[in-house]
């Protein structure tokens, strides 16, 4: 089967891995529209599970970070309402670890995993010479003609020298800011609708910015499929910029459908319909949960914002295992050995 992937960024590159370590021999990278990526890249335990599982433990052990806690503040104050513990806990919890990464390092990790992708990029016009497409070129840039929308908000990156080893939200009124250390410095996510919160300003001073452009959106949609061409990752599902869940459910979505095309080898379309019913449900709820944070930490309302501080703070430090029990649906899921 001659397979081309639409998309040579990250969830690109990493579908081509897995469909190789699937025994898909036939694969090609296929370029179209611009990377419009992250510089820095979450992998919870629900993508490093994934990674780990192609071999690429000791790469990432030797260029990612393995953030310790996980810290949320508020920006009016600087008071600490959580502490999530990462590091050992997460690896001990989820069987997996909670890793950090710049874009540049990953990529160059995925390319050096396949050396034989190399030689396969494809220019835009061969794409039509396929038995299946798959697209996982991002939010906004499917050929299959599905509408995104355009939020209020806006979201820029910055770059700071400082590292560290704890990762860092900061709630304010209609904007959202998240510090992720790396070892090539500390990446800076900042998302709102106004004018920077003079706290978030100062954690950037006269460091790099990173761009700006708008935060895109849609609904999840009825199906993924037209044909012979499929949809994975941010094509599929964009999230809002609040969880750290974009490429580690592009991994989970990219296994399931390497397991179902091998599964089916001799019916494509049924793979394919079995592929959008197990990832489906998932990847509607993980888009609906990060629409509720988006909602949290942006929250302008002041009795709002009180109540949810309240609960925040009162969760973590009077019922903590309550508390992180709330989201192990998220990263407990292993797509290795199940996929429901």
């Amino acid at each position: 089967m001659r397979i081309h992937i639409l998309g040579t960024g990250l969830e690109g590159l990493a579908t081509a891995l897995i469909l190789e370590h699937n025994g898909f021999d036939d694969v090609h990278l296929v370029h179209v529209g611009v990377n419009r990526g992250a510089p820095a890249v979450e992998l919870p335990p629900n993508g490093s599970r994934v990674l780990y599982a192609l071999g690429l433990k000791d790469q990432l052990e030797s260029y990612a970070a393995a953030p310790q806690m996980e810290h949320r503040r508020t920006a009016a104050t600087g008071y600490l309402l959580q502490q999530r513990p990462l590091g050992h806990f997460t690896h001990d919890r989820y069987k997996a670890p909670h890793l950090t990464i710049a874009t540049t390092a990953l990529t160059a990790i995925l390319r050096e995993a396949s050396k034989r992708l190399e030689s396969h990029d494809t220019h835009t016009g061969d794409a039509d010479n396929a038995d299946l497409t798959i697209d996982a070129s991002g939010c906004g840039s499917s050929p299959l003609g599905y509408e995104v929308t355009t939020t209020p908000w806006s979201s820029s990156w910055h770059t700071t020298a400082s590292a560290g080893n704890v990762i860092t939200s900061w709630l304010s009124d209609n904007q959202y800011l998240r510090q992720i250390p790396t070892p090539e410095g500390t990446f800076v996510l900042h998302v709102g609708s106004a004018t920077p919160h003079p706290r978030f300003a100062s954690l950037w001073a006269s460091d790099h910015t990173v761009g700006r452009q708008p935060v895109l959106d849609h609904a999840p949609f009825g199906s993924w499929i037209d044909g012979r061409c499929v949809l994975l990752g941010s094509a599929a599902h964009p999230l809002l910029p609040f969880t750290n869940q974009d490429f580690a459910l592009a991994l989970e979505d990219a296994w399931v459908l390497a397991r179902m095309l091998d599964g089916f080898e001799d019916d494509t379309d049924l793979a394919l319909r079995e592929y959008q019913r197990y990832r489906l449900p998932r990847a509607t709820r993980v888009q609906r949960y990060a629409r509720e944070q988006g909602q949290l930490v942006t929250e302008s309302r002041r009795a709002a914002k009180v109540s949810r501080n309240l609960r925040l703070a009162l969760g973590y430090w009077f019922l903590p295992e309550m508390a992180l029990s709330a989201e192990d649906w998220l990263y407990e899921y292993d797509c290795l050995k199940g996929f429901d």
